[in-house]
Order: structure tokens, then C-alpha cells, then sequence
């Protein structure tokens, strides 16, 4: 009686009057205040109710009229469809998008892994463990080259334990096969001067400086931020042990971040990589070598529920083989996608000189 913005009032009102009808069928205008009554009227009376979907070029009932079109109202309300709370589909309501080919997802920097996982696809989570000094964040700043310059994808960047001019100087240095942040290293100021030209020209990185900020509701904003202002896509947190470093329960804290983040990167089509700390072992310590499990990652309950891929690095730094000592085994911990993938595993090769990462035999290495 009083218009959509108190339908709702209005229909409480006569609950039990309307609600005495086998069929409740709502026409409310096309606009958004009638839609959102709509709703709302409909959540009242639950599925006795059907709403009426107009013509795109029709508003209201008026607009029929005007248009000569009052068969096709007519129409529209016979064709009223059952009302379903958001969130609920059926196979028809999908189906443009299940004749759809699987698509494979976009490409890592390595070959083989590409080949084990599909690549990579929006909306997943990709976890990455290692022992101190393994190796991981050099990974991600090599996957973070290849996503800027072969893929030519926006990323964000959050590293909560390097400075962002490390960061950059990396990520240039993968780039060029030069290591800027080395003192003495073999490069030419004007070499890395134009590098920094060339990287900030691309307008593809984006970073966060933290400042000392570690706190999950920051980092969270900061990635809504990337995705939404500068429409990245593709987002490297490391690491996420550091967001629950000053909770009293961490393990619960981790569980909420988590399902948050999962929840972040359906929402709005991110790709997530980040790192995680592992416990200590039984046995050999990571740091030497020793194997990586899913139960080794800090946390690890809420990180296998909600991870897509899990991967582990594992190398010998104090393998008295300086080959050995430069050879990283990348495993596949976990496979939600196909499952095919878990167990397996490739090698990478570090090339001092570089600093670049290359798939290597390990098969051979092992058997120096």
C-alpha cells in the first residue's frame, strides 16, 4: 500500500491473510528498491512464493502499457518463476556454463608443473612449505617474474618479512638474470637503472608496505584493494605464518583466515599463493634435506581443508655436493583439482650466476 519500501511492513501486517494462499505470486517494478522487496517479501513466505521477471525494457506494468505490450505482461506473470533463496541452483540454471570445455588454467614458470596441476585457476589457493632458507620466497619471486612478463598479469605482492626495495630488486634481477640485491655483483648501475625503468613502466606490481602491520584484517584489505582498484589477479602472501604470530589461540585464528580467504578468493576471482612455516620434524630437519609432509605445516588442519595445491621444497643446504646444495625437490602434497598430481615431483636447479630457477633431472643429482 505504501509503496516497495514498505512492502515488507505492509505484508507483516497481513501475514496470516496472505499467507493463507496457496500461491503468492510478487510483481513488484524492476528497479532496485522493487527487487530488494522482492526479496525480502519472498523470504517471508518461503516457496509458496513466485516472482515475476519482466522484460528487460519494461520497469512496471506501465511501461507494458505504454509499449503496446500488455499480452507479454500477461505472459510474464504466468511464467512467474518459484522464488529460491540466493545461493540455490539447479543444472539448468548452470548449464551455459556446463557446456563449457574445461578450460586449463594459466601457466607456472616451470614446465612440468604446469603439465601436473593444469596450471592454475581462479578462485584456488596454492600453499608452499619449506624450511628456513630453502628456497620458497625465491619460488614465488621467479613465478612472480614469469606472471609479469609472460603472462603480462597484474600481481600483488605481500611480503611481511623483506623490505619492498628487496622485493623489487628481485623481481628486476629474475627479469634481467642479474642479482641487483647483491653488493658487487655483475651488473652495471645503468644496467639496473634501466631495469627499474623498464619494471616501473610496466605498471604491473603492485606491493604492500607493511610498515609492521601483520594483522590478517589488514593484509585482507590490502588484497580486496589490488583486486578491486588495479584489478589483480594474481596475489603472493609471504608469509602466513606471520598473521597469527600474536594470536592466544593460534590455531583457531589460522582456521578463520583461512575459510576467509578461501571465501576472498571466490569472491573475487583471485589466484592466492602464499607460504607457510613448517614445524619441526621427526628426523632429518627440513633444512637438511628432510622430507616435507602436509602435517609439517603450521597449522596444517586448516591449511589442507582449504588449499587446492599443497607443495613442499625440500634441499640439502649443508650437503657437503655443491650441486646437491643448489638442487631443490618441489613435491606435490596435495591435488584437490584431479588428485593425479599428489605425490609427484620435479627438480629445480639454481644457477649461482642468475639466480634463476630451471627444471633439472633429480634422478641425476641423486645420484651423485
Amino acid at each position: 500500500r505504501n509503496g516497495a519500501s514498505a512492502a515488507v511492513k505492509d505484508c507483516k501486517a497481513q501475514y496470516e491473510y496472505l499467507d493463507s494462499f496457496e500461491t503468492i505470486v510478487i510483481c513488484f517494478d524492476a528497479d532496485e528498491p522493487g527487487q530488494k522487496a522482492a526479496k525480502e517479501v519472498a523470504e517471508l513466505f518461503g516457496n509458496k512464493v513466485k516472482i515475476v521477471k519482466h522484460l528487460k525494457e519494461c520497469k512496471d506494468a506501465c511501461d507494458y502499457l505504454m509499449a503496446g505490450k500488455a499480452e507479454a505482461y500477461v505472459n510474464a506473470w504466468w511464467r512467474a518463476e518459484a522464488y529460491k533463496p540466493e545461493g540455490i541452483v539447479t543444472v539448468s540454471d548452470i548449464m551455459e556454463q556446463l557446456l563449457a570445455p574445461p578450460q586449463e588454467g594459466v601457466a607456472w614458470a616451470f614446465p612440468s608443473l604446469t603439465k601436473l596441476t593444469y596450471g592454475r585457476r581462479k578462485g584456488e589457493l596454492y600453499a608452499f612449505g619449506a624450511g628456513v632458507g630453502v628456497g620458497k620466497t625465491d619460488v614465488f619471486t621467479q613465478q612472480i617474474a614469469y606472471d609479469l612478463d609472460v603472462l603480462k598479469k597484474k600481481v600483488g605482492v605481500i611480503y611481511l618479512e623483506q623490505p619492498v626495495v628487496e622485493t623489487v630488486q628481485r623481481v628486476a634481477g629474475k627479469l634481467d638474470s642479474r642479482l641487483y640485491h647483491i653488493p658487487n655483483g655483475v651488473w652495471t648501475r645503468d644496467e639496473y637503472v634501466s631495469s627499474l625503468d623498464r619494471l616501473a613502466a610496466r605498471e604491473q606490481l603492485f606491493m604492500m608496505d607493511h610498515f609492521g602491520a601483520k594483522d590478517w584484517k589488514t593484509v585482507k584489505s590490502i588484497m580486496k584493494y589490488f583486486a578491486k582498484v588495479y584489478d589483480v589477479e594474481h596475489i603472493y602472501l609471504d608469509h602466513l605464518t606471520a598473521l597469527i604470530a600474536n594470536e592466544e589461540d593460534e590455531r583457531r585464528a589460522l582456521d578463520g583466515i583461512m575459510a576467509d580467504m578461501a571465501s576472498l578468493a571466490q569472491s573475487d576471482g583471485l589466484i592466492i599463493h602464499f607460504i607457510s612455516h613448517l614445524t619441526t620434524p621427526d628426523g632429518k630437519p627440513h633444512e637438511e634435506g628432510g622430507r616435507v609432509m602436509e602435517k609439517h605445516f603450521t597449522g596444517s588442519r586448516a591449511i589442507a581443508r582449504w588449499s587446492h595445491f599443497m607443495f613442499g621444497l625440500e634441499r640439502n643446504k649443508q650437503d657437503e655436493d655443491e650441486r646437491k646444495r643448489q638442487t631443490t625437490t618441489f613435491r606435490v602434497l596435495k591435488d584437490r583439482f584431479t588428485g593425479r598430481a599428489t605425490a609427484e615431483k620435479i627438480g629445480l636447479w639454481y644457477e649461482r650466476n642468475t639466480g634463476l630457477l630451471s627444471e633439472c633431472d633429480l634422478n641425476a643429482v641423486e645420484e651423485l
